[in-house]
């Protein structure tokens, strides 16, 4: 998702506004082209897209949305491949 704006006020807001809604799971901030990296789980593809349109559209902050649909899952570790010193 990408903000109208940069600053920290702008990710506050947004921040805020987003844990209000049960089927956003995560949220990062990021550098680069969009600003907030979202994961999200909705029961249906009809869910997904109310959440889309009805809500995270409406937020004031809000400049552009893209969407990416994961179709399986291949593959996924909590493990870190990084070694101590």
């Amino acid at each position: 998702m990408k903000l109208l704006a940069h600053g920290p006020a702008n990710l506050e807001a947004s921040s805020d506004a987003i844990r209000r809604f049960p089927e956003l799971i995560e949220c990062h901030a990021n550098t680069g082209p969009l600003d907030l990296l979202l994961r999200m789980v909705t029961r249906d593809v009809d869910t997904y897209e109310r959440v889309i349109f009805g809500k995270l559209s409406g937020l004031p902050r809000v400049q552009e949305i893209n969407s990416t649909t994961a179709l399986s899952w291949l593959q996924s570790s909590k493990a870190l491949p990084v070694q101590a010193h």
